[in-house]
């Protein structure tokens, strides 16, 4: 993360403070009632922090440009465009025209994601097919 981070052209300074908001921490949870043991979690943002969803979006935005590339699989948006996934918090859309291409900006991104130990849910991952349907409307 913090390389990706420097990658984009973050100050040296602004990343160090970023780790050391990160470091150090320890966590405990809640079962059966009682709190577990303190524990330490080196991977991943903090739940409830407000930097963390910067961070996150910062590191899906490399791996969707690592995962993409410059290819041109998504949908027209609008003339000159393709529009290649929608994202919303931890959740991602891939769109396409075709099933081939959606299958390879699958395992792009897969392979992407695990550069950084993001992985993809297949237990939440869904596919949904929409048939378009051309109409041309006349005067008359």
């Amino acid at each position: 993360m913090w390389q990706i981070l420097q990658h984009y052209g973050v100050p040296g300074k602004i990343i160090n403070i970023c780790q050391c908001l990160y470091s150090g921490f320890e966590f405990q949870v809640i079962h059966d009632g009682s709190l577990t043991e303190p524990f330490q979690v080196r991977t991943g943002v903090r739940q409830g922090c407000l930097l963390s969803p910067i961070l996150f979006l910062v590191v899906l935005d490399w791996v969707t440009r690592r995962a993409y590339g410059r290819g041109r699989t998504g949908i027209q948006w609008p003339l000159t465009r393709k529009l290649e996934d929608l994202d919303f918090a931890d959740d991602m859309c891939l769109l396409s025209h075709k099933l081939q291409h959606m299958q390879e900006k699958t395992l792009a991104l897969q392979s992407a994601s695990a550069k950084v130990c993001l992985k993809i849910n297949t237990r939440k991952t869904r596919e949904m097919r929409i048939q378009v349907i051309e109409m041309n409307i006349s005067n008359g």
